[in-house]
């Protein structure tokens, strides 16, 4: 009777490595930029939990976008221009509201758009102090 030797697995080394490297380190770094996101949506820049009505009414709609001061201004007409990224919002006053952390936010998405192809602003928060 014949045994046969066990099959090896070829040895993986030099260049086919660096494949299967390179998915780990990816698919670490969209885990930790995930966690990032997650927390921007349940701590608010003072460090508190975000208020669950928040977190209904803005955040379960569009992303969270934390506004800097040079990011936003009031106009003379009363409504509001934010620029994020690569676009500029245009807010009615009427739709500003009061923010529970003391920063601004404003909360929109990139899927769900205006007529115009805009996204579509379903929250703006700004400071009491203004």
């Amino acid at each position: 009777m014949t045994t046969q030797s066990p099959r090896r697995r070829p040895r993986t080394t030099g260049a086919f490595c660096a494949p299967r490297t390179t998915a780990l380190i990816a698919a670490a770094t969209g885990l930790a930029f995930s966690v990032g996101i997650a927390q921007a949506h349940d701590i608010g820049c003072n460090g508190h939990a975000v208020p669950a009505h928040i977190k209904i009414s803005c955040c379960g709609k569009a992303d969270v976008h934390l506004l800097q001061p040079d990011q936003y201004e009031q106009q003379s007409d009363g409504n509001w221009r934010v620029t994020v990224e690569r676009y500029i919002f245009n807010v009615a006053n009427d739709r500003a509201q009061p923010s529970d952390d003391g920063c601004a936010w404003i909360f929109y998405s990139d899927t769900v758009t205006d007529g115009a192809g805009n996204p579509r602003v379903w929250c703006f928060q700004i400071p009491m102090t203004m």
